[in-house]
């Protein structure tokens, strides 16, 4: 039994992917490790020395930490999930006391227990390395070749807004959303990264619209049940959470929301005291118009999540990967558009915000410029297919 040459070279390509990915997510940290102060003492002068210390094992705040603290008070009857961090923080140890408490919605702190319970400083490295990985991951998901999703992964990374998107959750939903996209026909695994991405942001459970208005019913069962499990664990593990979270975790949001370096359009229009339902008829509008234009529903509700999402910080863009993909490859306005938003992350050197309204502005522009998008066209799959295909009519001849 024989498979074709190319199908081999293809399958040899992807194992050497896979390893070189492992490779990279286990050796770093521990050759950061071994070398230790030596290592941040070369990095502190370039500004590296904070990302170098982490990944060298010496802990230190970060957003993904803030998660799984939370995730730790959840299992532990002596506190709340959303009591404040600076009560919560010496559950993880990673030194930082903030008076605020978590602004995430219950059913996303569960996916974060198996971590809660692992030292925080011995996983943080591999968190962080593994997220430049995911980087990578949400351009491949979507077909970019990997000469051109590595280095650009690589580069994202090396970025102020970069350094600290590492440290957060954003990486893995920015691969959440290209699997939930890739997978969109297979209800097991597109549901469960749908959720996952939903669950993630929040505000992206609105994704779930898309498997019901297309009839999808296995992956709507599927996304939805996940969601239910989540929201479930939660609420058994702490009864209170919800009454929490519409407390400590509304006064929270309400408090980011006045934050100056907060740039969303519902901040904005929080702080000028014009409505927030004014943004959400402008966004739907906008959606709607979309729609009518003939762009994809799924990218049209993934715009309409980012539009509306009342907080994103200044590394928070790096998950509109995805959706910046596929504008990449419709038109010359939608190359720019990516370039304006790319341009926007790299360039930020302060906690300002501004690249995430370039990221909702731009793409927002581009799905109502294209008269009709090619996201709807699987074409970034076809390869796979057509690959798959070849090789079971080889088998099939040869067997």
């Amino acid at each position: 039994m024989t498979i074709g040459t190319t199908s081999v070279r293809q399958l040899l390509l992807r194992r050497k992917e896979i390893l070189f990915n492992f490779g990279f997510i286990v050796t770093v940290p521990l050759i950061f490790r071994f070398l230790g102060d030596r290592a941040i003492a070369l990095a502190e002068p370039v500004g590296f020395g904070g990302l170098v210390a982490r990944l060298a094992g010496r802990g230190g705040w970060t957003d993904i930490g803030w998660e799984v603290v939370s995730a730790r008070a959840l299992v532990d009857p002596n506190f709340s999930a959303y009591a404040p961090l600076s009560v919560l923080d010496p559950l993880i140890g990673m030194g930082w006391p903030a008076d605020q408490a978590n602004s995430h919605p219950p059913f996303g702190i569960p996916p974060f227990i198996l971590l809660a319970l692992l030292d925080y400083e011995w996983w943080l490295p591999f968190w962080i390395t593994g997220s430049v990985i995911a980087l990578a991951l949400s351009m491949r998901a979507l077909n970019v070749e990997a000469w051109v999703a590595y280095p650009v992964a690589f580069a994202f990374s090396i970025t102020f807004s970069g350094l600290f998107a590492l440290q957060s959750t954003y990486p893995l939903s920015a691969v959440l959303l290209a699997l939930a996209w890739r997978w969109r026909h297979r209800p097991l695994l597109g549901g469960l990264t749908l959720a996952g991405y939903g669950v993630g942001r929040g505000y992206g459970l609105i994704l779930l619209i898309y498997p019901f208005l297309r009839r999808r019913w296995s992956l709507l069962i599927v996304a939805t049940g996940t969601v239910v499990f989540l929201t479930a664990t939660a609420w058994l593990l702490e009864p209170a959470v919800f009454a929490s979270f519409l407390t400590q975790g509304r006064e929270s949001i309400e408090t980011n929301l006045s934050r100056g370096d907060l740039i969303t359009p519902l901040s904005l229009a929080s702080q000028r005291g014009i409505p927030d339902l004014l943004v959400y008829l402008a966004a739907g509008l906008a959606a709607a118009l979309m729609l009518w234009r003939k762009q994809h529903l799924f990218w049209v509700l993934t715009w309409f999540s980012f539009a509306i999402t009342p907080i994103a910080w200044y590394h928070s863009a790096v998950v509109g990967i995805p959706l910046l993909v596929v504008l990449w490859r419709t038109s010359v306005v939608g190359r720019m558009a990516v370039i304006l938003t790319a341009g926007a992350f790299a360039a930020t050197t302060t906690y300002m915000s501004y690249s995430w309204l370039v990221l909702v502005l731009t793409s927002g522009f581009v799905l109502l410029w294209n008269k009709q998008s090619n996201s709807d066209d699987p074409s970034h799959e076809a390869g796979y297919v057509r690959a798959s295909a070849s090789q079971r009519n080889e088998v099939q001849r040869s067997a």
